[in-house]
């Protein structure tokens, strides 16, 4: 079992264990998994979020989309904002494998993402619309 935080949409950030493999990722996400990377300090972490979220028209998790933007240093800046969607969990990794968070690394995490509501009430909203307005996939040609 890993000690994981999950980021369901509407609801407080909330500790739950899961045993790891892909079934109990899967159902977290509620989707196959895709995991998204960040760090906070020297530590890495992983944020598994719903592959196909964006396909599936899912609703924006304004949690996860606000502390991804937060580390990332993208907040305010729609052309640049990765928008996540759906129901998605944060573990601990070392690039290959998830592990628990500890009690330290969960309150940290959770003390991101508190002022979220706050961002989307003054300009999350309205900076998450003009970055879904962006094509998911960008072609080129040569």
């Amino acid at each position: 079992m890993i000690k994981v935080l999950k980021l369901a949409i509407g609801q407080a950030p909330q500790e739950i264990a899961i045993t790891g493999d892909l079934k109990s990722m899967q159902e977290q996400v509620e989707g196959y998994i895709e995991p998204v990377y960040f760090l906070l300090g020297k530590k890495k972490f992983v944020m598994m979020v719903n592959e196909e979220g964006r396909l599936e028209d899912r609703e924006v998790n304004v949690n996860a989309t606000f502390l991804l933007n937060r580390m990332a240093g993208t907040l305010g800046q729609p052309d640049s904002m990765t928008v996540i969607v759906g129901n998605v969990f944060i573990a601990r990794t070392n690039g290959r494998r998830e592990k628990s968070l500890n009690e330290q690394e969960s309150l940290e995490v959770q003390a991101l993402v508190n002022d979220a509501s706050l961002w989307w009430d003054r300009s999350g909203k309205s900076e998450v619309d003009s970055a879904l307005k962006r094509p998911m996939y960008r072609v080129f040609t040569l």
